[in-house]
């Protein structure tokens, strides 16, 4: 934002009875470029906690303009608290400081905190004169605001851009650290995948193994049983054998008389 874009902050300080005569003030104001007033019934939205939102627009503004009547002189309430308040920061200004306007909506005598600044009239028939009177006088605080303004929005536009960039720079770091945990648990994820992959190429080689083994081992018995079985039949067939002849031999022994007798 350049210098000629910043407004002038003026907050209009007034009692309930007075709103027309302020809304018409700020609505001369508000036709002004350069200036931005503040009046409570343009302001304030539902629900927000009007006393909050109008101290706060009395320390945001650059001046304040107290409209003097017979009934924000006489009044009690919350008018006579804006008045103090912004009065108390009215002391805080550097000395020649137009902060505090009075302006007399009425014949009437100021307040005793506001009679050494001098006052405006906004009635009569020169009230157009004193309005524009009005205007040098905010033009002049406008022209001893204004390099301050500057200043201050060059710095809040500053920190913004600093915090934008601390922002930024946070949310790539966070973007890298993301990614760097991606990235190892997609690494993690590939080495247990390829784990799994060899244990269970492992298992099924073993496996495969152990088939191999089982029917090589049925294969050498079913080649070594027949073998057995022939030997074994050989042998049985000769004892069997050998048996009969010597059966055969001590029947021949014992009977061989009669066998080989002649009639």
């Amino acid at each position: 934002m350049s210098a000629t874009e910043l407004k002038l902050q003026v907050f209009l300080c007034h009692a309930s009875q007075d709103k027309l005569t302020a809304k018409e003030l700020y609505e001369a104001l508000n036709a002004e470029a350069w200036i931005d007033p503040w009046l409570d019934k343009a302001k304030i939205l539902p629900g927000q906690d009007w006393r909050t939102v109008i101290e706060k627009a009395v320390e945001d503004s650059d001046a304040v303009i107290v409209c003097i009547s017979t009934n924000s002189v006489g009044k009690e309430g919350f008018i006579q608290k804006e008045i103090r308040y912004a009065y108390d920061i009215a002391l805080e200004k550097p000395e020649g400081t137009i902060f505090l306007i009075p302006l007399r909506l009425e014949e009437v005598t100021p307040p005793r905190g506001l009679r050494n600044l001098q006052w405006v009239d906004y009635f009569g028939s020169e009230k157009q004169d004193h309005f524009r009177s009005l205007l040098e006088a905010l033009k002049l605080r406008y022209e001893q605001r204004l390099p301050v303004k500057f200043e201050e929005q060059l710095q809040k536009q500053q920190e913004e851009k600093e915090r934008q960039e601390y922002e930024e720079l946070k949310r790539k770091e966070q973007e890298t650290v993301r990614r760097t945990m991606q990235e190892r648990e997609r690494k993690e994820a590939k080495e247990r995948a390829k784990f799994e992959a060899e244990r269970s190429a492992d298992h099924e080689m073993a496996a495969e193994n152990e088939r191999y083994s089982r029917e090589k081992s049925d294969t050498d018995i079913d080649d070594i049983i027949p073998k057995n079985h022939t030997a074994t039949v050989i042998a049985f067939v000769t004892v069997l054998a050998a048996f009969c002849f010597c059966i055969f031999l001590a029947l021949l022994w014992q009977y061989g008389d009669l066998i080989f007798r002649t009639p």
